[in-house]
């Protein structure tokens, strides 16, 4: 699925509309790095206050790098806890159809 959303094929306007700007965002970020695919994950185990205080510490490590992070904003989104869920489904039936 990722490469399906980040192929280099050019997009209609209305698919590149449909796909939020920071889901877009963190699948660049996990490609590139695949151990926030499994740090994602990992965090989905804990109690929402706990994980959202992980999603908080990410997104304050990229704003020291850049202040008006795009990937800080992406990361701060995910605390709505039913982004958070439906963005790890996405990756671990990914991670299945991989297999």
């Amino acid at each position: 699925m990722l490469e399906t959303l980040l192929a280099p094929e050019s997009r209609s306007k209305e698919s590149l509309e449909a796909i939020p700007e920071h889901v877009v965002t963190l699948l660049q970020v996990i490609r590139e790095e695949p151990k926030f695919e499994r740090w994602l994950l990992a965090i989905n185990a804990l109690p929402v206050t706990l994980r959202n205080e992980q999603l908080r510490r990410m997104s304050f490590a990229f704003r020291i790098e850049d202040e008006n992070s795009a990937i800080a904003e992406s990361f701060d989104r995910l605390q709505e806890s039913s982004l958070f869920k439906a963005f790890c489904q996405t990756l671990r039936d990914d991670v299945q159809s991989e297999a």
